[in-house]
């Protein structure tokens, strides 16, 4: 199992965040991980609902949840955006 550091940005908060991932998770997996994490962090006044999503903040591009991180060509020090 290879794991990444990529940068979380959560846009509703105006903050971003270093988080550890597996490159062998699907990206629903992190997306729902993530969610979770957020969600649950007393600091962090993030409120996800059933179109949260995971994005490339390079492209914009929403990453397809069917799609190992490794197949989507995130790697270490990527930008993520979750809306």
């Amino acid at each position: 199992m290879s794991k990444i550091v990529v940068k979380v940005y959560l846009p509703q908060i105006r903050k971003s965040y270093d988080v550890r991932i597996s490159t062998d998770a699907f990206v629903s997996q992190i997306t729902a991980q993530m969610t979770a994490l957020f969600s649950k962090m007393w600091d962090v006044a993030f409120i996800p609902d059933e179109n949260t999503a995971l994005c490339d903040a390079e492209t914009g591009k929403i990453l397809d949840g069917n799609l190992l991180i490794a197949e989507t060509g995130i790697g270490n020090g990527s930008r993520l955006l979750l809306i």
